[in-house]
């Protein structure tokens, strides 16, 4: 954590190999390889990075007390603050250039990793106050349906601008059931940092209507996030 962690250079990523094949390739969120040259997103093959720093934004900013609202965010390498709340920052930015991508025709990969439901656990009373029950983490439930709300304007947004068919679209966490897990943990033993399976097995859902993979189905063989390199290939 802390910006100490990267990635080995000379390994393939998604957004070099879809840079090297035309695409125009962005992140908008949690960057968490990296925080200093060369290995920054806009280092490692993103073009268009808006992103905070390692682990989470309580570590990535001045103001510990509520940092994913009205806080601070990197622009290619530069800090800059948004307004609002971090979740809807990421959309926003995220669609606003994805549609700049297909008003000049060009190809995208857009990768939008959130940094919530993630600690510290902070969101807007809208979506926290259905889930205010005693013994219930209220914040975490609301992150999770902010993120929900969003997804589903993203997938407005590819209908509206015609680019629902012809985009793959894959969603997926990196880890098992953390501040839920005492409330609700889909039968999974287990939680992050366990080799159970509610360590590691998560949603990983893929769209893609124009690809004419068949009907929707779950797929029974195993598969890990390094299997989506090669197969989106």
């Amino acid at each position: 954590t802390a910006g100490r962690p990267f990635r080995r250079p000379g390994l393939a990523t998604l957004q070099k190999v879809f840079g090297q094949a035309g695409y125009k390739t962005g992140i908008f969120g949690k960057w968490h390889l990296g925080d200093s040259y060369p290995h920054r997103p806009i280092d490692r093959g993103f073009q268009e990075s808006v992103y905070h720093l390692g682990w989470g934004q309580l570590q990535s900013t001045p103001e510990f007390d509520w940092p994913l609202i009205d806080g601070r965010y990197f622009h290619n390498g530069v800090q800059k603050r948004y307004k609002g709340h971090c979740t809807d920052f990421w959309f926003d930015s995220a669609m606003a250039w994805m549609k700049q991508c297909k008003d000049r025709g060009e190809p995208f990969f857009c990768y939008l990793p959130t940094n919530a439901p993630h600690a510290p656990l902070i969101d807007l009373e809208e979506y926290i106050k259905p889930y205010r029950k005693p013994g219930q983490p209220a914040a975490f439930f609301g992150m999770i349906a902010h993120i929900d709300k969003r997804f589903g304007d993203l997938g407005k947004f590819l209908v509206e601008q015609k680019l629902k068919d012809d985009t793959i679209v894959v969603f997926m966490t990196d880890n098992g059931g953390t501040a839920g897990v005492n409330t609700f943990n889909a039968g999974l033993r287990g939680r992050k940092t366990t080799y159970y399976e509610g360590g590691h097995r998560v949603p990983c859902w893929i769209r893609w209507p124009g690809g004419k993979l068949g009907e929707p189905r779950d797929i029974k063989a195993p598969a890990q996030n390094t299997d989506l390199l090669p197969t989106l290939c």
